[in-house]
């Protein structure tokens, strides 16, 4: 069933055609429509839109772009002094580099194709490198990331900040640096954690940009790398773990990791003999790329499956079906294996969570399912909502979308899964508008009711969440992290927050900064990953009142209606 706003069909069949020789060769998320394609060899002419036709300059793109455009550079040297730093949304969905002409800019590889830059301020310098980007001194010599001081000790907020970090009541535990893992990495990408259910130690499984390292949280203050497995470079590497009970009693962990990166699959990493040792156990090479993944069915600190219920991988945005929702079984959690393609017809999946139902909702799935598998589905353009009980017959039960849809990216269900909160990764990049945060009622699976249950003070981009009980937690990119009151899931309160991102530019939409956050650890500890500053360990310390409300908005920016 479909909601009143449905899907912008024009809006589908430009960017099905868009993206065709992208997809062709990555099937990664599709992000043609608003790029700008500049390379050596161009020629400043057009609008620059085109893969196969790109520009000579930034310069000129740049008179070229919309709000929110992102644009992809391809190997050579660009001089940057004379352009508007501020102007340039750098991060993941901004200027990147390390592309080539010949594939039409399909591929980021940076070290394949070498990006130069000169006249980058010291102060972006590792955005740019994060991003594909050699950046030149005046010389043309290659100058490396800029190290910075870091706070040696666990620091309680006070007064507004942690040492160098804006905050408020989150206090700062430690930081890894990226310099600090083993493969010294440019960028940071997604994080997961779990607490060994063994010996109760606690761990992040952090993905950067040319592997996953592990890192022992047991004693936060004194975070320890205890392993990293390498992979094929890439600037979007995401997690998840799945801890399997043993006949013995005893338990075996693994990590997933999906990853953007051709040739990269799934890649299968045993945890079992931490913190001694890890190793790679199998890679599934069934595709080649993939966006993220997810597994239903466990408890997210243990990532043990729940009682009675079996827990199922996710892969989204896959380079198969057109990046639709693939489902394994994990039942040899060492070699998934495939127990769903997605019906004809599907589309691409950016991310997703699920919800099991048992309540009276149940009546409303495919054959009165109950209990009833959920997947949400987040598929750029609308929530769809599957009933996917029976691996072999999902239902579709409803699509819902908004107004203000501009990137539908992903979200979480709230603690009783009556709710979800929605994260738009592009809405204020493109849309110029205030911090929007968004939660979908579904109380009834068949007619969602999504209002805007945020609006912020200031346009940063919000991208990742999840529930903790009534707290909800934002990797929110140029803000760090951010913690909302949802004892009403449809007007969210914010309680606290850690800036990781320290730039001239913080505070505005865009793309860099925290990419995710992980708040499931039984000891409290919170784990962020900042793309370009690492791992951070904070901890909630709710000490002091909420920060005052931001302001209503303007006549210019209306929360998006209600819809059913």
């Amino acid at each position: 069933m479909r909601n009143r706003f449905t899907k912008p069909r024009l809006c589908a069949g430009v960017l099905a055609v868009l993206s065709f020789s992208y997809w062709a060769v990555t099937g990664a998320h599709p992000d043609s429509v608003g790029t700008r394609y500049v390379a050596g060899s161009g020629h400043d002419e057009g609008d620059c839109t085109s893969n196969h036709h790109p520009c000579r300059t930034l310069q000129f793109a740049l008179t070229r772009m919309n709000a929110g455009d992102a644009v992809k550079l391809a190997t050579g040297t660009y001089e940057l002094s004379s352009v508007d730093i501020e102007r340039l949304a750098i991060g993941k969905e901004g200027v990147r580099g390390g592309y080539s002409a010949e594939d039409h800019f399909a591929i980021q590889n940076a070290e394949s194709n070498p990006t130069r830059v000169t006249g980058v301020p010291d102060e972006y310098r590792n955005n740019f490198i994060a991003h594909g980007f050699i950046v030149l001194d005046a010389n043309g010599n290659a100058l490396p990331r800029i190290v910075h001081a870091k706070l040696l000790a666990p620091t309680s907020c006070m007064n507004g900040t942690a040492g160098q970090f804006p905050c408020h009541n989150i206090d700062f535990l430690a930081q890894v640096q990226l310099n600090e893992i083993p493969t010294q990495p440019t960028s940071a990408s997604e994080v997961w954690g779990f607490v060994d259910a063994d010996d109760n130690r606690e761990y992040a499984i952090l993905g950067h940009r040319n592997g996953t390292a592990i890192v022992d949280v047991t004693t936060p203050g004194t975070p320890v790398v205890v392993g990293n497995i390498p992979g094929n470079a890439s600037l979007w590497r995401e997690v998840k773990v799945l801890q399997v009970p043993q006949a013995g009693g005893q338990h075996r962990a693994f990590a997933y990791v999906s990853t953007e990166a051709p040739g990269g699959g799934l890649q299968i990493i045993d945890l079992t003999n931490l913190p001694a040792s890890v190793s790679l156990a199998n890679t599934l090479n069934e595709f080649s790329t993939s966006h993220t993944l997810y597994i239903s069915n466990i408890d997210y600190a243990t990532n043990v499956s729940l009682p009675g219920a079996t827990p199922f991988l996710y892969i989204a945005g896959s380079n198969l079906a057109g990046g639709a929702y693939r489902i394994y079984s994990l039942a040899n959690p060492v070699a998934p294996t495939l127990v769903t393609a997605p019906p004809a017809g599907t589309g691409y999946m950016h991310d997703s969570t699920s919800m099991l139902i048992t309540d009276n909702r149940t009546t409303q799935c495919a054959n009165a399912h109950n209990p009833c598998e959920v997947l949400v589905d987040f598929n750029e353009t609308s929530v769809d909502l599957w009933d996917v009980t029976e691996k072999s017959a999902p239902v579709r039960l409803s699509t819902t979308t908004y107004p203000t849809a501009t990137y539908v990216h992903s979200g979480w269900p709230s603690a009783d899964q009556r709710y979800i909160v929605l994260h738009d990764e592009l809405d204020e990049i493109r849309r110029g508008i205030r911090t929007q945060i968004y939660t979908l009622d579904v109380g009834d699976l068949r007619t969602p009711n999504l209002v805007t249950s945020y609006t912020g003070g200031t346009t940063t981009t919000d991208h990742n969440g999840y529930t903790i009980g009534n707290r909800y937690y934002v990797s929110h990119y140029k803000r760090g992290l951010v913690i909302f009151d949802v004892s009403n899931p449809q007007a969210l309160a914010e309680i606290g927050s850690f800036d990781t991102y320290l730039t001239p530019s913080a505070n505005t939409s865009g793309t860099d900064g925290a990419w995710g956050v992980y708040p499931f650890l039984p000891s409290g500890t919170l784990l962020v990953s900042d793309i370009e500053n690492g791992l951070f360990l904070l901890k909630k310390n709710e000490t002091l009142p909420p920060p005052p409300a931001p302001p209503p908005p303007s006549r210019t920016q209306r929360p998006a209606p209600a819809g059913r």
